[in-house]
């Protein structure tokens, strides 16, 4: 638990915005007291990276004792408590801070509200990420953030208007290319979420990551052969050896009544490569069945079968040794 603590607190420490932010209905402390305030607040991170909390919690109750419009202070108390699991109470130091500093200290409280199982937390996270947005228009982060919550509370098309905010500020690239892919397919609108895919590729058709993610695409949705084919081919020109694709393309070249030889050789590589690999394994078997091999084809289905998890969905290796052996 300590290790934990210290680790997260050291982590927010080292992105802390200005430690004298505060509310402008703070009342003036005298020299005296605000040099006590000063000790404390100081000392207390001092004692956090030496690891000792419970030193460093007493010091910042202190500080908030002698100082109770401090933002910050209750900013630390909140990562405090939240790094010993009571959130409740974590979470009421948060939205004093923000309250108190609600344009410097928005980011723990919003992280707090996204992360409740309640959904008017979640969508007050998007009120105040929104008026941190428009604090800190040329700032990345409160747009980032902003742009997840619209996700998850389904605010799609909001979610592509701050994106585009976005890209203004860092323009556009392979993480924006992702965003809106994201945002598309949550939506539902899946050939617009193919269309940001090839409008990245455009600018990157050598990124492997976008290929395989459209090819991925093109499978989940069924798209037809000969486009999934060309696809198929495009990724292989990058990464010729990548045995799902090579395994994926020889089943679909023999379910397709494509060429079979060109199936059969993809498909022994891959075996070779993962001789223990059920999928390949019932892949090769069905090609060399539809070749008319079938007693070589017989060995590989059952070969498969036994290489097969018990939590497999078998049922379509079952159905191709049934034809095997009634083809023998």
């Amino acid at each position: 638990m300590k290790q934990r603590l210290y680790i997260v607190l050291i982590a927010c420490l080292t992105g802390l915005p200005n430690l004298c932010a505060q509310s402008a209905k703070q009342p003036t402390m005298t020299a005296e007291r605000e040099q006590q305030f000063t000790y404390y607040f100081y000392d207390a991170q001092r004692q956090l990276r030496d690891r000792k909390y419970d030193r460093a919690m007493m010091e910042l109750l202190f500080a908030e004792h002698i100082n109770p419009y401090d933002g910050q202070t209750k900013d630390m108390l909140g990562m405090l408590y939240h790094a010993l699991n009571q959130h409740e109470t974590a979470k009421r130091y948060f939205a004093d801070a923000y309250r108190l500093s609600p344009k410097e200290l928005w980011q723990h409280y919003a992280k707090t509200l996204f992360e409740s199982e309640d959904m008017r937390d979640k969508y007050q996270a998007v009120v105040i990420l929104e008026q941190a947005g428009k604090d800190h228009p040329k700032d990345e982060e409160p747009w980032d953030q902003l742009i997840e919550a619209y996700l998850q509370t389904e605010q799609y098309r909001k979610a592509l208007q701050a994106q585009d905010h976005l890209d203004g500020i860092k323009g556009y690239d392979a993480y924006s290319a992702i965003t809106r892919y994201r945002t598309y397919a949550l939506w539902g609108k899946n050939s617009k979420a193919l269309k940001e895919i090839d409008r990245y590729l455009e600018l990157e058709p050598r990124d492997v990551r976008f290929l395989r993610l459209r090819l991925e695409s093109y499978e989940r949705l069924r798209v037809k052969w000969s486009k999934l084919e060309k696809a198929y081919q495009e990724y292989l020109k990058i990464d010729p050896y990548h045995a799902t694709t090579l395994n994926n393309y020889a089943y679909g070249l023999a379910i397709h009544k494509g060429d079979l030889k060109k199936a059969e050789q993809m498909s022994l590589q891959t075996v070779r490569e993962q001789p223990d690999n059920p999928v390949f394994l019932d892949t090769y078997a069905w090609i060399l069945h539809l070749k008319g091999e079938d007693n070589l084809a017989l060995f590989y289905i059952k070969k498969a079968l036994e290489n097969s998890s018990a939590d497999m969905d078998k049922k379509e290796m079952l159905e191709h040794m049934e034809k095997i052996q009634k083809g023998r």
